[in-house]
């Protein structure tokens, strides 16, 4: 299915079941139904004045098939974004999650008639009810947001005018088979984030609302398998005065601090391409799986971003912080939007 016919088919499933579970009328509507719902939030959905309601209540809508703690940083950050009151709508939320998107006052509902709902004179917490197998939802055509199709997006994003090059040439900046180039530039033709105009050319379109789907797709589907391992360190400092070989680079919280002087971090992300053994040794890190130092394999072509003063690309340090969930990440991440991200998302 196509990605707004499954985020239809949620948001009526989730709206219905809400009704079951609440006894209240829901009704929906699509402002633009040429948008996709969830990336632009063109959906409001309102629950209707009633018995138990004295004026309707209205929500702005993100779809999102389903919510990860990897992506709670990001939803949190785009909630506050807006003063429009936002409805999180998704296939199923377990106890454990409904209680973190309570406690970052994120508002839901979901197909299987959970429900966190704060917005006067209406509060409800719904939880503990289980999907059915049978109504599962699968997504396919997601080409653009698997583990190789990110780095295609990446390497898309970071290389301005890459879009309108070779095939050949995009896989090669990717790292990726062409094949693969092939399908994951379909793929964003069809949600719209792709224009190709035949010989004349091709070129990225909303590129701030592709940013956040790769940040979503990057803490989903990429980021966990890059990790190599965790390690501690004697002096919590040791990263300030350490210059890291060719080749390594700084991420997360320690590349915003060196781009924002803003956060004091924590926790210690290095990217790697190779000898960061070197980096283990000079600085005594002992490998410890609750360490508070983190290794992960870069997964960028060189040849085509080689980042500044040993930092990876602002995109990642983004997605890094907004995969924390921290509150003080997540306001970092948004100084480094603004400070080193949003000129280089700014449409043509």
């Amino acid at each position: 299915m196509a990605r707004k016919k499954i985020e239809t088919e949620i948001l009526a499933k989730a709206t219905k079941r809400f009704e079951e579970e609440t006894g209240l009328a829901v009704t929906w509507v699509t402002h633009n139904a040429r948008d996709v719902i969830g990336t632009n939030q063109d959906v409001v959905v309102v629950i209707k004045a009633g018995k138990q309601l004295d004026k309707d209540v209205e929500y702005h809508v993100e779809v999102k098939k389903r919510v990860t703690r990897n992506i709670l940083g990001t939803l949190a950050y785009t909630f506050k974004q807006t003063d429009q009151e936002k409805l999180l709508v998704t296939d199923y939320v377990n106890p454990a999650m409904a209680q973190e998107l309570k406690k970052l006052e994120i508002q839901f509902i979901d197909t299987c008639g959970n429900a966190f709902i704060k917005h006067f004179p209406l509060y409800m917490f719904i939880l503990g009810n289980k999907p059915d197998d049978r109504g599962k939802i699968t997504v396919a055509g997601q080409r653009a947001f698997t583990k190789t199709g990110l780095k295609v997006v990446f390497a898309l994003l970071c290389n301005p005018g890459l879009a309108d090059k070779p095939i050949r040439d995009i896989a090669d900046a990717a790292g990726v088979a062409v094949g693969t180039v092939d399908a994951v530039l379909t793929n964003l033709k069809g949600f719209k984030f792709l224009m190709d105009k035949g010989r004349r050319g091709r070129n990225l379109l909303h590129k701030n609302k592709l940013l956040e789907r790769w940040v979503t797709g990057y803490q989903e589907n990429l980021r966990t398998g890059l990790i190599i391992g965790k390690f501690t360190a004697a002096n919590k400092y040791w990263w300030q005065e350490t210059q890291l070989p060719e080749h390594n680079y700084w991420g997360g919280e320690v590349a915003a601090a060196k781009l924002t002087a803003y956060l004091q971090p924590e926790i210690i992300t290095i990217y790697t391409h190779v000898n960061y053994q070197q980096v283990l040794l000079e600085n005594q890190l002992k490998k410890d799986p609750r360490g508070e130092i983190e290794v992960l394999e870069a997964f960028w072509n060189e040849n085509f971003y080689k980042g500044e003063n040993n930092i990876v690309h602002p995109f990642i340090v983004y997605a890094d912080l907004l995969a924390s969930g921290d509150a003080r990440n997540i306001e970092t991440a948004k100084r480094v939007y603004e400070h080193e991200i949003a000129e280089l998302v700014r449409e043509d």
